[in-house]
């Protein structure tokens, strides 16, 4: 197994073992995590809402695409924002966050799910009381 799938399954883990299988496995839930980490990109390099808004009418305007080319132009547009960055292999960035992420309690990211889950931004319910 190379370091990327390593790492995958290592972060596949972390997340069932905190908030349970519905969790890591709901789509629309998978999907809302990464937009919200691509927004949370967006702006820190200083992306306005405005445009976030009028890329969400463009993009929810045209028919769907297929989710491997999705996941796959994502993970392309990733390596070159890293790039542009200053930073040559994102696998380095995802191991430091992995890390981070193992480093942290449990019990900080399970109140900050409750809050996603009071306002309304998370579909997938834990499979464990908080």
């Amino acid at each position: 197994m190379d370091n990327m799938a390593t790492m995958t399954q290592l972060a596949c883990d972390w997340v069932q073992r905190c908030f349970g299988a519905d969790v890591l496995l709901n789509r629309q839930e998978r999907a809302l995590r990464l937009l919200e980490e691509t927004l949370e990109l967006a702006q820190s390099v200083g992306v306005p809402p405005s445009d976030v808004r009028t890329l969400v009418d463009y993009v929810y305007s045209r028919p769907p695409g297929m989710e491997t080319r999705e996941i796959g132009s994502v993970l392309l547009t990733a390596a070159v924002m890293c790039r542009v960055l200053g930073w040559s292999d994102p696998t380095d960035l995802l191991l430091s966050e992995l890390r981070r992420v193992l480093d942290t309690d449990v019990d900080k990211f399970k109140r900050r799910w409750r809050e996603k889950i009071e306002a309304g931004v998370a579909f997938a319910e834990p499979e464990m009381e908080f």
